[in-house]
C-alpha cells in the first residue's frame, strides 16, 4: 500500500465504507440520499463510482508521501493538521483522480450537468474550477480519514 495500491479484498471493504459514508454523510445533512441501500444492492454504474473512488484514495494520498496502512500497523495516523499542509496537492490529485474516472465512463464537460447524457460542468482543469467545486474537493479528502478509519485501516507518512 505503500505504493498507492490496492488488493482487491481492500478495493472492495474500501468501496463499502465510501457508500456508507456517504450515505450517513447526506442523512446527517439532510441530503437527499439517491443510494440510500446497502452497498451489494448498488447499480453497477454507482458501485463502479464507489470502487473507483476507493481506489483513487492511495493514490490521492501517495502525492504528498503519505500511505493507508492496517490499523494495527505501528506507524502512527497522520493528524487533520497533516492533511490540511498538503490540501492544495491533495484536492488537486483527487480532482484529477475523479476526472479521469468520469472520462473512462463515457462522460464528457458541458455547462449544464445531465447525468443522462453524461456530460458534467466540472471536467475541467482544479484550477479552473469554481471556489465551490475547488472546495468539494478539498473536503472529499478531508473525509479520506474517517473512510479509510471504516475499512480498519488508516493514513501514516510513507516510509521509503
Amino acid at each position: 500500500m505503500v505504493k498507492g495500491e490496492f488488493n482487491k479484498e481492500l478495493e472492495e471493504k474500501m468501496a463499502v465504507a465510501v457508500h456508507d459514508f456517504y450515505r450517513e454523510l447526506c442523512k446527517k445533512e439532510g441530503w437527499p440520499v439517491k443510494y440510500d441501500m446497502d452497498y451489494l444492492e448498488l447499480p453497477g454504474e454507482i458501485k463502479a463510482d464507489n470502487l473507483a473512488a476507493a481506489t483513487r484514495i492511495p493514490k490521492v494520498l501517495s502525492s504528498a508521501g503519505l500511505s493507508v496502512v492496517p490499523d494495527d500497523d505501528p506507524g502512527a495516523a497522520i493528524t487533520q493538521e497533516a492533511l490540511e499542509d498538503n490540501i492544495e496537492v491533495l484536492a488537486k490529485a483527487e480532482h484529477k483522480g475523479w476526472m479521469e474516472q468520469k472520462e473512462q465512463s463515457g462522460w464528457t464537460y458541458g455547462t449544464q450537468r445531465d447525468d443522462g447524457r453524461k456530460i458534467h460542468p466540472a471536467l475541467i482543469p482544479y484550477k479552473a474550477l469554481s471556489k465551490e467545486d475547488r472546495e468539494k474537493d478539498r473536503n472529499a479528502v478531508r473525509n479520506y480519514p474517517t473512510i479509510v478509519r471504516l475499512a480498519g485501516y488508516k493514513i501514516t507518512h510513507s516510509t521509503k
